[in-house]
């Protein structure tokens, strides 16, 4: 079975309590006993189905940018000295970083791919804010 699907099922639950270190994409929803009244399970559903929407399409976004990253990667390795180049995979590298954990997705991807953007990334940091 699914790690993440068994986390999911464990939050659902209410079996593990991790709030500090799994944010579940429905961390925007108001809980159920902030609920004024009975018969708002519509209105937290529409929250729910907003929510859900707002996250497919930021995933979406998330995965043309891991295609562009991608694509620069390609490019960069057939040219190494390209300076312009390289300026552009650190660039993208460093906004695909911060991207995957705005959305707390960094769990979901392999730790050597977070790693290899977490390398670039930080020579972006270092470009940006020289010591």
């Amino acid at each position: 079975m699914n790690k993440y699907l068994v986390m999911s099922l464990l939050l659902c639950t209410g079996t593990l309590c991790a709030d500090d270190v799994i944010k579940p994409s429905t961390s925007d929803l108001p809980r159920a006993s902030n609920l004024a009244t009975k018969g708002d399970e519509l209105a937290l559903l529409n929250q729910l189905i907003s929510v859900t929407q707002q996250n497919l399409d930021a995933q979406k976004q998330l995965r043309t940018d891991l295609q562009d990253y991608l694509q620069i990667k390609q490019q960069y390795m057939q040219k190494t000295d390209d300076k312009q180049l390289t300026i552009r995979l650190v660039t993208k590298a460093h906004q695909l970083l911060q991207k995957i954990q705005d959305q707390h997705l960094v769990q979901a991807f392999d730790q050597e791919f977070i790693s290899e953007l977490t390398f670039f990334s930080n020579i972006a940091a270092k470009w940006n804010n020289p010591s």
